[in-house]
């Protein structure tokens, strides 16, 4: 009950805000409420087969969520329609120029994607401009060119000089075009001014993984790519909590699942961005694709490739190796899954003692079958976690991360 209740005061807030931020008014509110929560509940493909009516309502806040569901269900051409419609006749949220922006990349328009941003830099000051002017650096033309506007906004002063996520986007703008050593002069630069400047660092996040969002996220997942004759497998910490917990893991940050190395990654792209259910995070690695459920939990389908006598995986800084594996069913969360025929040798070969649960696990240093694949990647992890160890003054952690980063100019990779 205590669960329904908080649920239900959550989404009624949020509906709120969201009429109140597209001048949706009290109906707006009610709309909001109803929409998302029929897209929460897995029902955009019923929303999008209802046009019409939805149309009919003639409500900002309407048009913004029959947008989203279109965009749930890949259809991106319909998205434009709508929102550029409703900038013609009204003020639209940054919201909405997001999911616009988001599909004109999805159809490969990025430089129509990167304006309708830039545009949005000069009537809002949200950082999370920042975060998809990012993500959609993919060059070092387009790298530069996010780097001179960075540069004028801070001049500007409408940005902070030192901010952990401002310049943590910036700096990923960077890796993502190879400019390797940016990155580097990005973070380097921060914690040189973290005792003489100002730097500014999100909240301290204190909330628990949301178990039954995760649980209907990973069911989602199933049920798509069980319809779609996709073969994956509970892996990594997913895989941990099932075994040892018989639950997700309540510290955890997001699911992990593997597939095969010849699972074709168009049949999974369709898969996902026509199931109502996901939209993809901003893909850095071939070997992983990232995506987000509608209750916000993130899952990472790691590909999987088989050798002689070695299975790994891998992302932008580590790959992982395994004994050779096959599968089996489990029953987990009242359905069945498939996990590794032997999990215990899976999770020895993972993190060692995985019976002993360790709540500050970083996976690029505590796996013990994990290899270092790209040395500049590994160093920004490293100074992305010594800025907060250095803002929270933890010196014990300080000096290991310190350390770490020693040891890692001493390897060759």
């Amino acid at each position: 009950m205590k669960f329904i209740i908080s649920g239900f005061v959550s989404r009624l807030k949020q509906a709120r805000k969201e009429s109140r931020q597209l001048s949706g008014g009290i109906l707006g509110c009610v709309y909001s409420y109803a929409l998302s929560l029929l897209i929460e509940r897995g029902f955009s493909k019923e929303i999008t087969r209802n046009d019409k009516l939805i149309r009919r309502l003639n409500n900002s806040v309407a048009f913004h969520n029959l947008a989203r569901a279109y965009f749930l269900n890949g259809e991106y051409e319909k998205v434009i329609f709508i929102i550029e419609n409703e900038i013609k006749s009204s003020s639209v949220h940054a919201d909405s120029y997001y999911l616009l922006s988001e599909a004109y990349r999805l159809l490969n328009n990025k430089d129509i994607a990167r304006n309708i941003l830039k545009d949005v830099l000069s009537k809002s000051n949200r950082l999370k401009t920042w975060l998809y002017l990012a993500n959609i650096v993919d060059s070092s033309s387009e790298f530069f060119d996010l780097l001179t506007i960075w540069q004028v906004y801070k001049d500007k002063k409408a940005i902070p000089l030192y901010h952990y996520e401002l310049n943590g986007y910036i700096a990923t703008a960077a890796l993502r075009a190879k400019e390797y050593d940016y990155a580097l002069s990005i973070w380097q630069d921060f914690l040189s001014n973290i005792n003489n400047v100002e730097c500014i660092f999100p909240p301290l996040k204190t909330k628990r993984f949301p178990l039954h969002a995760a649980n209907e996220a990973l069911k989602d997942l199933r049920r798509i790519f069980i319809k779609n004759n996709i073969e994956f497998f509970l892996i990594s910490g997913t895989l941990l909590g099932c075994i040892r917990n018989n639950r997700l893991l309540g510290h955890d940050k997001d699911i992990d699942v593997g597939i095969w190395e010849e699972c074709d990654r168009g049949q999974v792209i369709k898969a996902i961005s026509t199931s109502g259910c996901f939209e993809f995070h901003a893909f850095r690695s071939e070997h992983i694709i990232r995506i987000k459920h509608v209750t916000g939990i993130s899952i990472d389908i790691f590909y999987h490739y088989k050798e002689n006598d070695n299975y790994w995986h891998g992302g932008v800084k580590l790959k992982w190796s395994n004994t050779p594996f096959k599968l089996k069913e489990h029953r987990f969360l009242g359905v069945f899954f498939k996990i590794p025929a032997n999990p215990e040798l899976y999770l020895t070969e993972n993190y060692g003692d995985w019976r002993i649960e360790k709540k500050e696990f970083d996976s690029a240093f505590g796996t013990p079958n994990g290899s270092g694949i790209n040395k500049n990647e590994l160093k920004i992890h490293i100074y992305k976690c010594l800025a907060l160890a250095l803002k929270n003054k933890d010196r014990i952690k300080i000096k290991s991360l310190k350390q770490k980063l020693n040891d890692l100019d001493d390897v060759k990779i």
